[in-house]
Order: structure tokens, then C-alpha cells, then sequence
């Protein structure tokens, strides 16, 4: 597995992790309903991530 492949997989891992997490707090009602906005919300937070990483030198 290459480096780029390694941190895709990580980043894939985290967000699932964290879309867990809220799926748990919101209850499927509630997820229902603001699940997609979340969604986007979480992944634009991951590209935010790995955009500061990478101006830092670091990936």
C-alpha cells in the first residue's frame, strides 16, 4: 500500500468514525433528517484537515 493510499484509508476511517458518533447522538430520527448536511459537513472538515497538514509540511 503506498503512502497516499495508507492516508486515504485513514481519512475514509476517521470519518466513518465520526459519522458513526453522530449517528448515535441524533438517533435515526433525527439523522434522518439532518444526516446529509452532517455528512458534508464532517468531509469538508476532513479536506480542511488534510489541506492544513499538507501547507505544514507534514503529509
Amino acid at each position: 500500500m503506498s503512502d497516499a493510499q495508507g492516508l486515504k484509508a485513514y481519512v475514509e476511517r476517521q470519518i466513518e468514525k465520526e459519522l458513526e458518533r453522530c449517528r448515535k447522538k441524533h438517533g435515526p430520527e433525527n439523522w434522518a433528517l439532518h444526516g446529509e448536511w452532517v455528512t458534508a459537513y464532517v468531509v469538508a472538515g476532513a479536506k480542511e484537515w488534510l489541506e492544513r497538514q499538507a501547507s505544514e509540511g507534514k503529509l
